[in-house]
């Protein structure tokens, strides 16, 4: 009788984890020759940044990693400085006020889908 290999299969967190490194890469890789857009994004609305640009790279989220619905729409997420990003996760409130000056355009589109349930089949 022929032998299996045994397959090792992945906890969801594991698998999370690797979908949000994946992700991440993808957005630092699509925007790396604009460099961090954040910064950008200020400068082009004329509004002083709250931080100084470090220049490494981050995926930064409009709208918390939490709204599992958008966490990886291209729309919610682009590359914008580890400053800007630890900024935002620290100051939510003036993170909030600050993206829809910046991103009046996603504005809608992003808070009729924030709240959209995520359903996964369970299995026992």
């Amino acid at each position: 009788m022929e032998k299996y290999p045994k397959i090792k299969i992945k906890s969801t967190l594991k698998l999370i984890a690797e979908c949000d490194k994946a992700f991440s890469k993808y957005i630092r890789k699509a925007d790396e020759k604009l460099g961090c857009i954040f910064h950008a994004k200020c400068e082009e609305k004329k509004i002083a940044p709250p931080c100084r640009c470090d220049g490494v790279l981050q995926a930064c989220h409009k709208v918390s990693r939490s709204k599992k619905a958008i966490k990886y729409d291209r729309r919610n997420v682009f590359a914008g400085c580890r400053s800007s990003n630890l900024w935002a996760s620290f100051n939510k409130e003036e993170w909030w006020e600050l993206w829809q000056k910046l991103y009046p355009e996603d504005i809608e589109y992003l808070k009729s889908r924030m709240n959209m349930e995520c359903h996964r089949k369970r299995t026992t």
